[in-house]
Formats: structure tokens, C-alpha cells, sequence
């Protein structure tokens, strides 16, 4: 495949998927750099779209590479496309970027308030450390 590098399609396809069932984000459709004169510039318009296909992998049990899953004693296989919005973090919910920022924040501040402390009085966190070891140790 040219230029497999630079294929971004390609190459989150290519990830390996952490479950049986799971979505890959195919396309963007980025609003910010659109032009002005743009039908697209305040998204898709309303309308028919047609989609062509190709199945490039038919999903059959006879098939050696498949793998399937079975449902209530039956064997499902599903191809779907899904259109959807996608938000910063890439997923359908904001909560794990809004953890991730807020942990990082917060360690952020004690990193900072640990480094004030050790250049205001630099032997006080070393006296502190000692003397928890000598109590450990006494016990």
C-alpha cells in the first residue's frame, strides 16, 4: 500500500481492537477549516447520502482467519457504520478526559507545593522522612 504511513485510515485500522465489539473512528469531518463559502461550514446539510462499499472481508464461518462470537447459542457477525460525533477525546463521553485533567491537576499542585517546601526549608521534608524511618523501626 503507497504511502501506508500517511494513511490515517490505515493506520488506525491497523490497531488492534481491545474487544469483540468495537467502533474505529474512520473520518473527521473538521468545521474549523472550511471556507466560508462552504455548504459544509455549519456541518452536514440535511439530505440522502449514498455510501459505496466494498467488502473487502466477507464474514463467514467457513472462513480459517474469522473470528465470531456466539449469542444465546447462536453465531452473530455484524458489519455496521455508524455516523457519529466525536468529542476531544475521541470517545462518545467526556468523562475520562475530564478525570484525566483534573488527577493531572491536582498532582500537578502537590508536585508544586513539595518543590516550595524543599526550597524554603530543605531539611525539613529529609528531618520528616528520618524520623518516620526511626519510628518504623522502633516498632
Amino acid at each position: 500500500m503507497p504511502n501506508a504511513m500517511q494513511n490515517e485510515g490505515f493506520i488506525n485500522w491497523m490497531i488492534p481492537a481491545y474487544a469483540t465489539t468495537f467502533r474505529k473512528l474512520w473520518m473527521k469531518f473538521v468545521l474549523d477549516h472550511q471556507p466560508k463559502d462552504s455548504p459544509f461550514k455549519n456541518g452536514l446539510p440535511n439530505g440522502t447520502y449514498f455510501i459505496s462499499i466494498e467488502n473487502n472481508w466477507n464474514l463467514d464461518r467457513t472462513s480459517e482467519n474469522e473470528t465470531y462470537f456466539e449469542l444465546n447459542g447462536r453465531t452473530v457477525f455484524k458489519k455496521r457504520i455508524v455516523f457519529s460525533t466525536v468529542n476531544w477525546t475521541g470517545g462518545k463521553n467526556n468523562f475520562l478526559g475530564y478525570a484525566y485533567l483534573i488527577v493531572g491537576v491536582i498532582i500537578l499542585f502537590i508536585g508544586c507545593g513539595l518543590a516550595i517546601m524543599q526550597s524554603f526549608r530543605p531539611t525539613y521534608i529529609r528531618r520528616e522522612v528520618e524520623e518516620h524511618i526511626r519510628w518504623r523501626k522502633d516498632s
